[in-house]
């Protein structure tokens, strides 16, 4: 009597065994998923880290030469304008040079005309 009970319970056993390797399958290939999407996640974080520092690096490059252009620009706008200062002065200058050559030729025709009211 004893016998037919522990055969039985062999089967049972060897049934239960069999309907659990699908079963320890199922779990298997879920957490393999699960664990593979966790490595992914991970390696698509360090390359959205890695483009996010190789934009800042771009950022800083354009920055940096942005400031340089500006400051270009404004020595240039300063060059010009003493450029256009002198240019106004060296007109004033010319213009000045021409009035008191224009004096000196008068002034040397009254001293010419003197001398010979003189003579």
């Amino acid at each position: 009597m004893a016998r037919p009970r522990i055969g039985s319970l062999c089967l049972l056993m060897c049934m239960v065994m069999l309907a659990g390797v699908p079963l320890y399958q199922k779990f298997w290939t879920t957490q393999s998923s699960l664990m593979r999407a966790q490595r992914n996640k991970g390696h698509f974080e360090k390359m959205w880290a890695s483009s996010m520092d190789e934009a800042a690096d771009w950022r800083k490059k354009y920055d940096d030469e942005n400031g340089k252009v500006l400051e270009i620009l404004q020595r240039l706008a300063a060059v010009e304008q003493q450029l256009q200062n002198c240019t106004l002065d060296r007109k004033a200058a010319e213009s000045e040079k021409r009035t008191l050559l224009e004096e000196n030729a008068h002034l040397q025709e009254e001293i010419t005309r003197l001398k010979r009211g003189l003579e």
